[in-house]
């Protein structure tokens, strides 16, 4: 007895001898001189569309980029080659006829994106002025229509609207004349009757007076030569037009506000379809038919207050429910268990996402964003060939599927790279511990990116700016931001103590200047490496306070001559705390500042012979901190200076900024580059002499990069932060 009992105690300990190796392996994930993709998998989807041909194949649009799945969801991969920009992507349309053909619109450019190969290759279309697309429809013999505004030179006001209709698939184009005073938000086709088009849009009859109009549908049986005007909405936004597929003149629209309306005649009068529609969720994310399924709809309906209250008691969110209909609208019911997210966190398994529950939680739906980037909308796309599955975009949490018409939901998020990094920051005492902030919430990994941890919805803080470790006390960190508790941008610190489980949020004193002018929020913070209770906060339009209690009270430094204007970086010299440097913002007008302090802040020395336009970024070699690298930002682009005196004189040597200096090996140094006409490269340069020469380091990266952190055990292994998740590389001669 006591041999066997011994024989399992020897093996108890060889597995978990055996976890621990495996455990140590972990955080060195990264590829050979090439980028992999950690995740956090999921993004914002703001549009889902399926090959009618092969409902397997299916596409999706995220702010930043544009997804291609070949398997149903299993799995996606990125398909946004020629996509130039940070379009700010809204929608997709397939070609029925030719499913290669795709087109894709946003709302942060004017113009039309155009892919003939499965999305596989991207090409901008050329249109006759410059519009800002709102819906593209597709008819027989790939017609396409195009709605959207005009807008003027260096996208100035809206000067009208306008319907575009090509018959060669974008090669030339001819406007629809609308009525005056009517600005088109989307459009559709019915599907038995091409020559039959439906715009909805915007009515405003007194042009000195537009908040006076109303929203409606117009309606041409002629393809355009004339337009009949449908019922008035009053003011209820018109965000989705649906015609039903099996019956001619019925129609449906999802109203922002309203809900939910059907028209039996062809939009000339409508009904509001909202029975079983909470009276409180009347936004309507996305409005889908079921064309398989007479009579079947699915809609995400958000909550029309915006200012509920999130789980840590900061404002503000706005959640959002599916329903579904099998009644053409007459009756809906909710169709997602509402599973809502853990007070700890819920685990992000990788490559499968979300997995310990069969819901989506409803904030995963919150619309807070959208006001910024574009319409508040979410993808959704029913698959005609297997009964009751349909996919679900979300913002933030990515796509979920459903095989059973909404009863039960899982994440179909495997390499879907959607997710954009505010910034990040690695535990140096901790390896494989990973911080990487992505608008409501901080993911967390202590596992290398194999698998992550998402924070509670807005804690810390909406649009993290710094994350900082104490590298004496892991489990305190710092970050910056703002909540919506007093403003859009309220400056606040947030700390935890508890390796970020749970957030405390601070305001900083004194952060009203004398004349009554409001401070922005913090946008840069240094923590002093000698003496974590001392940090130093930049708030913008402020100056820059410091602490010496972890934040418990704040002291400006008013001696600091550019205390007043916009927002710049601060750095603490790693060798010598009493040593900090503080610049200053060109938004004022003022030219570029760098000042110096050898006394913890006290007095001030101005510094910027050789630095031209505004300082972005500033870094501080680690063993010779007399040598500083400072990246610059202008309208004809991007600089990237050196300075071997201790900022008393710069030396442009690029034009980029520089991202990190190795804190082994100080000579090698990373930035983002630009082209030599000043136009963003994006991705990573790799410098190992200083600066002296570089070499682009951007295999399988994607996105643009945001931060970058060395691993704390070998400084080879990089992790960046980018607009697609965090990534990870290992540089090996």
């Amino acid at each position: 007895m006591r041999a066997a009992l011994s024989r399992k105690m020897n093996f108890l300990v060889a597995v978990a001898a055996f976890g621990s190796f495996l455990a140590c392996l972990e955080p060195v994930r990264a590829g050979i001189n090439e980028w992999t993709s950690l995740g956090p998998y999921g993004g914002y989807i703001k549009a889902l569309v399926i090959d009618p041909q092969n409902t397997r194949t299916m596409y999706a649009a995220t702010y930043n980029q544009i997804f291609k799945t070949i398997d149903g969801a299993a799995s996606w991969m990125p398909a946004s080659a020629g996509l130039t920009g940070y379009p700010g992507f809204s929608g997709l349309a397939i070609d029925p006829q030719n499913t290669n053909t795709l087109y894709a619109w946003g709302v942060n450019f004017s113009g039309l994106f155009k892919s003939e190969d499965g999305a596989a290759t991207w090409n901008a279309v050329t249109l006759p002025m410059r519009v800002a697309g709102s819906a593209v429809a597709i008819g027989p013999g790939s017609t396409i229509y195009l709605s959207g505004t005009v807008y003027g030179e260096n996208y100035g006001p809206p000067k009208y609207s306008i319907i575009l209709e090509s018959f060669d698939e974008g090669t030339n184009w001819f406007a629809l004349k609308l009525p005056d005073h009517f600005f088109a938000n989307r459009v559709a086709i019915d599907p038995q009757s091409p020559s039959t088009i439906y715009v909805a849009g915007y009515t405003y009859p007194d042009p000195s007076n537009p908040p006076a109009g109303y929203w409606t549908v117009l309606k041409t049986a002629n393809a355009g030569v004339s337009w009949v005007e449908g019922a008035r909405l009053d003011r209820s936004p018109i965000m989705h037009l649906i015609p039903d597929p099996q019956t001619p003149n019925i129609l449906y629209i999802g109203t922002r506000g309203g809900a939910v309306y059907r028209s039996s005649d062809g939009g000339a009068n409508w009904s509001e379809a909202n029975s079983g529609l909470p009276s409180s969720f009347r936004n309507t994310l996305a409005l889908a038919i079921d064309p398989g399924t007479p009579g079947t709809l699915y809609a995400v309906m958000g909550l029309v207050d915006n200012s509920v209250k999130l789980p840590q008691g900061v404002c503000c969110a706005s959640p959002g429910r599916i329903f579904r209909s099998t009644d053409a609208g007459a009756s809906w019911n909710e169709v997602n268990s509402g599973i809502a997210r853990g007070s700890g966190g819920q685990l992000l398994a990788r490559p499968t996402g979300y997995h310990h529950h069969h819901g989506i939680d409803p904030l995963s739906f919150d619309t807070n964003i959208d006001g910024d980037f574009g319409p508040l909308s979410v993808g959704l796309a029913i698959d005609t060939a297997n009964p009751g599955t349909v996919y679900v975009g979300t913002n933030g949490d990515g796509v979920f599927k459903s095989t059973d018409a909404g009863k039960h939901w899982k994440t179909a998020n495997a390499g879907l790279t959607g997710i954009s990094m505010d910034t990040m920051a690695v535990d140096s005492q901790h390896a494989g511990t990973i911080y990487a902030p992505a608008w409501t919430r901080v993911f967390k990994s202590e596992r290398g990116g194999v698998t992550w941890r998402a924070g509670s919805w807005g804690t810390p803080a909406l649009f993290v700016s710094t994350l900082a470790i104490d590298p004496q006390s892991p489990n305190t960190i710092y970050a910056t931001g703002g909540d919506f508790s007093d403003g859009y941008y309220p400056a606040r610190l947030f700390k935890s103590i508890d390796a970020g489980m749970n957030w405390n949020a601070t305001s900083l004193t004194g952060t009203v200047l004398p004349s009554g002018q409001a401070c922005g929020d913090v946008d840069h913070l240094a923590l002093d490496p000698h003496n974590p209770n001392t940090l130093y906060a930049r708030l913008t339009w402020c100056g820059v306070y410091k602490t010496t209690d972890q934040g418990g009270t704040w002291k400006r430094l008013d001696n600091l001559p550019e205390a007043q204007t916009g927002g710049g970086p601060i750095a603490i010299d790693p060798l010598d705390s009493n040593t900090i440097y503080a610049t200053g913002s060109v938004s004022t007008g003022i030219p570029p500042q760098v000042y110096k302090s050898i006394d913890g802040g006290l007095n001030w020395t101005l510094s910027n012979s050789g630095l031209a336009n505004g300082i972005q970024t500033l870094l501080i070699d680690p063993k010779t901190p007399t040598t500083l690298y400072a990246g610059t930002f202008s309208q004809a682009g991007r600089g990237l200076y050196k300075s071997t005196d201790g900022a008393a004189t710069w030396e442009r040597i690029g034009s980029g900024y520089p991202l990190a200096i190795d804190p082994q090996n100080p000579n090698i140094l990373y930035a983002d580059m630009n082209n030599v006409d000043g136009t963003r490269i994006g991705g990573v340069f790799r410098s190992t002499d200083g600066g002296d020469s570089w070499s682009s380091v951007n295999a399988g990266l994607q996105g643009f990069v945001v931060k970058l952190a060395f691993d704390p055990v070998n400084s080879n292994t990089v992790y960046a932060a980018t607009t697609a998740g965090v990534f990870t590389i290992t540089f090996v001669p």
